[in-house]
């Protein structure tokens, strides 16, 4: 009995030095930290080219989190180009290669291509983050912000917000204008530019614009740019007092950008692009660095374990206003200095 007794106590003491070895000590790592330890992969599908600036943000976010790229974590980019269906078929590609440990859609139509991916392919577990969807309710990837009810959380972006402000700020530089010009892709009206739309065609009067509606039916890609090209060179000078560009894979493509601008210099008149591109006299948005940097800490909690219902979406924090008095000067528009002192960025006249 006392031999036992002695053996038992040998055999406490043991585990106990054990268990301070691997906890006590600090050498132990969890499950989530394990994982941790080889780098976390993620994957990005893009639904356009031209939302580069979300991306630069998650990364310097998750930088600034301490995840150093290439050895704690790792990305790669999909471009669906403005075709849903390959956004699908590039999700079920990761997700039944495991390819990456979590999917990051951006914006909002990459993270629908990602979920119904999960969802035809059984995978409820596998999680999504989306960048900047411009309603993530009525495209279904949450049931609400506190909770998705599902394996998606995000950022989002107030759309109604940002289309008033914008035509507040055309009226302001353009107090006499009339007719507001705006061409629709009317061959690929997703959720978003179809919502973008009806917000533009809602608010619209409500600061005296008349929108002057120009279709192209031409599909994404180089057909398409030529088409909206060919339609902002037909338009006379005075059709349109004022140019608000469209959300869409066809009126969003980096191959109208120039169109736009032309045909603005050439009728002299306001435009309003979005996504601090270059080439119109207004540019209001989200920030999109800082809307990828907000993601970087929402996925972070997912990283470290946290069910991305549990992790309420938020709204893009930052918005950026630039002026380009170069374009003032060529269409003869003086920008009041309200607004000029508002700018997040003014760009001189050249």
């Amino acid at each position: 009995m006392k031999t036992w007794s002695w053996g038992l106590l040998a055999l406490i003491v043991l585990i106990a030095v054990g268990a301070w070895y691997v906890y006590g000590s600090g050498k132990y790592t969890s499950p989530t930290a394990k994982k941790m330890n080889t780098p976390v992969r993620v994957a990005v599908i893009n639904y356009l080219r031209i939302l580069e600036g979300p991306v630069n943000g998650l990364k310097q976010g998750m930088a600034a989190l301490g995840y150093v790229e290439g050895k704690d974590i790792v990305y790669t980019s999909y471009y669906g180009d403005g075709n849903f269906d390959k956004m699908v078929a590039d999700s079920k590609d990761v997700i039944q290669n495991n390819k990456a440990d979590v999917i990051v859609g951006n914006p909002g139509e990459g993270a629908m291509a990602a979920l119904q991916a999960t969802v035809e392919l059984n995978r409820p577990d596998f999680p999504i983050a989306y960048m900047l969807s411009f309603d993530p309710l009525a495209m279904k990837l949450i049931n609400s912000y506190q909770s998705s009810g599902n394996n998606v959380t995000g950022v989002a972006v107030d759309l109604s917000y940002l289309t008033g402000k914008r035509l507040e700020f055309l009226r302001q530089v353009a107090p006499k204008a009339k007719k507001l010009g705006v061409i629709v892709g009317v061959s690929v009206l997703d959720i978003t530019a179809q919502k973008g739309l009806d917000e533009v065609l809602k608010k619209a009067p409500t600061f005296g614009f008349e929108v002057v509606r120009y279709d192209t039916k031409a599909f994404p890609g180089p057909s398409g740019d030529a088409d909206v090209t060919k339609i902002t060179q037909s338009i006379k000078p005075g059709e349109i007092d004022a140019f608000y560009r469209m959300l869409g894979p066809v009126t969003s493509s980096p191959g109208t950008i120039a169109a736009y601008a032309a045909m603005g210099e050439r009728l002299k008149i306001p435009t309003e692009f979005f996504g601090q591109e270059r080439g119109s006299l207004l540019n209001y948005d989200n920030d999109y660095v800082d809307a990828g940097a907000q993601l970087a800490t929402l996925l972070d909690k997912v990283l470290k374990g946290a069910a991305p219902t549990s992790v309420p979406s938020e709204n893009a924090r930052k918005f950026v206003l630039e002026i380009d008095q170069n374009v003032a000067k060529k269409i003869g528009i003086t920008v009041p200095d309200s607004l000029l002192r508002i700018a997040t960025k003014v760009f001189p006249a050249q």
